[in-house]
């Protein structure tokens, strides 16, 4: 199946961007997650729930940068100890604050600006 890519205008509200970005991620994350399922794996036996950052790096970039073709941005300055995932995603700009600790989620989030 080929990959559907996310279509951004300028004229988008952010409702719009967000429906049109999950539509992207919907269509995606599944055979993605099946591509690296294994290396995935192996990567979680090592470096544990840090391999999610590897699955983002591969869905993720594809959404900010059709945003920047369509003449948005999503970047901010980084800050000399930041550390980004799938080129967009800074660490400080994210929350891990439920679940167990064996059991825990973290949200990122990204400023939209025309």
């Amino acid at each position: 199946m080929e990959k559907q890519f996310p279509n951004f205008h300028q004229d988008m509200t952010i409702k719009e961007i967000g429906e049109e970005a999950n539509r992207y991620i919907e269509s995606e994350w599944k055979p993605l997650y099946d591509s690296m399922h294994k290396d995935l794996t192996a990567a979680f036996a090592e470096i544990e729930d840090a391999a999610y950052g590897l699955y983002l790096d591969e869905l993720m970039p594809t959404i900010f940068e059709e945003l920047e073709s369509a003449g948005f941005s999503a970047m901010v300055k980084l800050e000399e100890n930041d550390f980004v995932i799938a080129k967009r995603l800074i660490f400080r700009n994210s929350l891990e604050k439920w679940g167990t600790e064996d059991n825990r989620s973290r949200i990122f989030w990204n400023v939209i600006h025309d």
